[in-house]
């Protein structure tokens, strides 16, 4: 720790090099709080990583490739190429054109290059980041004890590309654990003439991800159109440091183009992976999948890598001008028979999975399809449509999974994010009034098609949404924000039967931003409003921040957060979405009432090296400790330093 902050010291002496001005925390934090459930964290940094460092040339790029970029619809994207192909087009050509949002410019500007790859390739381009965490406080593990390993927390990546290659390697080490590369991950991915290859890790995007799909996906929030329609954009490199729902050997991606408006593409791939997993009394049967990543303790350790997970699989789309279809199908094989009935978890010991699909493109209006069957013949469906109409875009989403329907690499549009037991419908509306004003809002009305273990009838529900964005002027925006959410849920009584009840919950939150030139302000306050019927009192909340950042230097930027929350309890919590460090975005839950001050600090010391530190302190008022089980800290205050090192070559 002391060699770490001296290395730190020395670096920010010598600091003499300029800040990058491209990449900004506070632009990503916005968009990707918008794409993300309030129990997420860093949703799809990972996928814009990669494109930061290798920017997505929008003169060749198609419009699934563009759709990696969240927050663009279908008409939107198709939009961006065409105008792309324009040898003098610009940015500010696409933003007069399409009157995008300050999110969507900042991503395509950040992501993508309007110049021909030939002029943006580069004969070898790595990158490296180096990230520890400390917490000052001990945890119950430690003290008991029970962890194995030592406090250090650890995460490093690194990526290189090649011309036509690329490659990765990342490690993570959780407090507790033994070894620094408790989690390890790698690829080497490339193309050679029509064929893309990947060894490694990887995952595979295909249809509208009711079988397959990355393992954290685009879910409600005030992104209200691009969600509503998923399309698959075959295989992916596997970046992340969640360490399931991913495959690991070789896949192969090959593209036939028969003329300019027909494609036909095929993918196969095999793999060969450790999965963690409970292991009932007699050694035979998996009684649940276990993916809560830590491996500190005894017990933590004996679910490490106890079942093997066998895949093959395939691939065939046929892409015409307007339309394009396609099927999958793919074998999961165990070495050990599943019973776990959880609706994330395979059931059985193999079996295979299959889904059929097409698109409709249009210029102002898409339409998509799926049908899908697991493992025990559960069929699931699900639809979807976006619409552009002038300044006004439209999307709906329509799912079926049945109550038994199991895909564990699947995803869902929905109140769950698992494709099972849930039909709805989903409606998004974004009318863009003025050029500086915009409206958005959804509506989802959901159910269960059957009971669950914790609620005696089938659960049901309307979600709905809505947000006022404004700008004021270019440096001083508004937002406000409410959601309703009415919907069944179970309570436990005395006698430990569960009971139903309605639930009903609204928001109401107020954002300020405002920009100097050198400084930027951002107030916010939110407040929630929680009933429960007859069955407990009524409970109420309340968040207020303001988050400063400033660079008074070129190569140096610092900023800081002061949060105070007020809540009844967890019920009534409000979920703060916070960027750490560059790279990684958390999803904190405030409840009971305390105060919590982050800082931070970044610098650019020399050429393409950046060096990041924040440090945070979490007060509650009136409790003993903090946290749960080997997590647990005694006190009211949970404080921790970060540091971040980046060097691109």
């Amino acid at each position: 720790m002391r060699l770490s902050v001296l290395i730190f010291l020395i670096v920010i002496i010598s600091s003499q090099s300029s800040f990058s001005q491209e990449y900004d925390e506070s632009y990503l934090e916005s968009i990707l709080e918008k794409i993300s459930s309030v129990t997420g964290s860093s949703p799809l940094i990972d996928e814009i990583q990669k494109f930061i460092d290798k920017p997505l040339p929008l003169k060749t790029a198609t419009t699934e490739e563009l759709l990696q970029l969240p927050g663009f619809s279908t008409s939107i994207a198709q939009m961006i190429l065409i105008i792309s192909l324009n040898p003098d087009a610009t940015y500010d050509d696409i933003d007069n054109a399409l009157n995008l949002t300050d999110e969507q410019m900042y991503l395509l500007k950040l992501c993508t290059t309007l110049d021909y790859p030939v002029q943006t390739a580069k004969s070898k381009k790595s990158y490296l980041r180096i990230r520890n965490q400390n917490q000052f406080q001990t945890q119950r593990g430690f003290e008991t004890g029970s962890f194995k390993g030592t406090s250090l927390n650890m995460y490093a990546k690194s990526s290189i590309y090649y011309k036509n290659i690329s490659a990765g390697f990342l490690f993570d080490k959780d407090p507790g654990e033994q070894f620094v590369t408790n989690f390890t991950s790698g690829f080497i991915s490339g193309k050679v003439l029509n064929t893309q290859f990947i060894i490694g890790d990887y995952f595979v995007e295909n249809g509208m991800g009711s079988i397959l799909w990355k393992s954290y996906g685009m879910r409600k929030g005030a992104e209200v159109i691009s969600p509503a329609m998923q399309i698959g954009s075959g295989i992916k490199p596997y970046r992340s440091s969640i360490d399931y729902n991913f495959f690991r050997g070789l896949a192969i991606q090959s593209n036939w183009g028969f003329s300019k408006s027909a494609n036909l593409s095929s993918i196969l791939w095999a793999s060969y992976s450790p999965r963690g997993a409970n292991i009932d009394s007699s050694g035979k049967y998996v009684t649940s999948l276990y993916s809560a990543g830590y491996y500190r303790t005894e017990n933590e350790l004996e679910k490490r890598y106890v079942i093997n997970e066998k895949s093959f699989g395939g691939n065939l789309e046929l892409q015409l001008e307007s339309m394009k279809f396609g099927f999958t199908s793919y074998l999961l094989d165990y070495s050990k028979e599943i019973t776990s009935t959880a609706k994330t978890a395979f059931n059985g010991k193999s079996g295979l999975l299959s889904s059929a699909y097409f698109f409709l493109f249009f210029d102002n209006s898409s339409y998509s399809a799926e049908v899908s069957s697991d493992a025990k013949g559960n069929i699931s469906a699900k639809s979807s449509a976006q619409f552009k109409l002038g300044d006004v875009e439209l999307a709906f989403h329509y799912r079926y999974f049945k109550p038994n329907f199991r895909s564990p690499l699947g995803y869902n549009l929905g109140e769950s994010d698992a494709p099972a037991n849930e039909t709805g419908l989903y409606s998004g509306i974004l009318w863009k009034v003025l050029k500086n004003l915009n409206l958005s809002l959804y509506v989802d009305v959901y159910k269960n098609l059957s009971e669950t273990p914790y609620l005696p009838i089938p659960k049901k529900g309307i979600d709905a949404f809505t947000e006022l964005d404004y700008d004021i002027t270019s440096r001083t925006k508004i937002k406000l924000r409410l959601r309703n959410e009415i919907s069944t849920d179970s309570y436990k009584n005395d006698s430990d039967v569960y009971t139903s009840f309605t639930k009903n919950i609204s928001r109401a939150r107020l954002d300020f931003i405002q920009s100097f030139k050198d400084i930027k302000l951002y107030i916010r306050g939110e407040g929630v409003y929680a009933r429960f019927g007859n069955i407990k009192t009524d409970e109420k909340g309340f968040l207020t921040f303001a988050d400063l950042s400033w660079e008074p230097l070129s190569y140096i930027k610092i900023g800081g957060r002061v949060t105070y929350f007020s809540t009844d309890s967890y019920e009534s919590a409000i979920w703060q979405f916070e960027s750490i460090v560059p790279g990684y975005f958390l999803t904190f839950p405030m409840y009971g009432k305390g105060t919590k001050l982050f800082i931070y600090a970044g610098f650019t010391p020399v050429g393409e090296v950046s060096l990041w530190l924040r440090y945070s302190i979490l007060t509650k008022k009136g409790v003993e400790s903090m946290g749960s089980g080997y997590n647990e800290i005694r006190g009211n205050t949970d404080s921790r330093l970060y540091l971040e090192l980046d060097v691109r070559f």
